[in-house]
């Protein structure tokens, strides 16, 4: 079990810094929904629209650079392919209807829940200790993206937040995952010099 841990892992772990900067964006994200909850709609698609086009592509360029060290690069290819169409659709209609704008991002953060989830399934099946962390906040990262969809009537500034809160969600998320491929990485350059 645990060599297939390193089998897969390990490789991706040279991406850690990406995930990094990906939590980081969206802890941001996040923050500035809730400092900002009554900005105008063309500045609040816009922005998130521009930051999932930044999302996109650190996905696509981390894929790119290791490509040939992970044995999953199509799907993180996939990802980064979907954040930047994301993003590009956002910033082309950011002059339709508040909800069509928060129901875009609250699919995008339903996929990327369901992405959360199924890794922290993979941890799991790994015996990884600390998988439990990373399936509550893909867990968390579906609710709020589900309330935003469940609820447009409410609207307003409950919208705003529960989306504030699932960018929360997934950029402890993508942070707590840099923390672990950091530490795989560094299991795995123990043992290649233990060889």
């Amino acid at each position: 079990m645990q060599n297939s841990l390193y089998n897969v892992v390990a490789p991706m772990s040279k991406k850690w810094m990406v995930n990094f900067i990906l939590g980081l964006l969206f802890v941001s994200l996040g923050t500035w929904t809730f400092m900002t909850p009554l900005e105008g709609l063309v500045s609040f698609t816009g922005f998130f629209g521009l930051a999932m086009i930044i999302a996109g592509l650190f996905e696509i360029a981390g894929t790119l650079i290791y490509e040939n060290s992970t044995k999953y690069w199509g799907w993180h290819l996939i990802n980064g392919t979907v954040d930047i169409s994301i993003g590009i659709l956002l910033i082309l209609e950011s002059s339709t209807a508040m909800e069509l704008a928060l129901y875009i991002l609250a699919v995008w953060l339903f996929y990327k829940g369901l992405v959360a989830l199924d890794l922290s399934w993979n941890v799991k099946s790994w015996n990884h200790r600390r998988w439990g962390w990373m399936f509550v906040l893909g867990c968390w990262t579906l609710v709020f993206s589900l309330l935003t969809m469940a609820f447009p009537i409410i609207g307003g500034l409950h919208n705003f937040y529960t989306i504030a809160l699932g960018f929360l969600g997934f950029g402890t998320f993508n942070i707590l995952v840099a923390y672990y491929l950091n530490k795989v990485q560094k299991k795995a350059k123990a043992v290649q010099i233990t060889r």
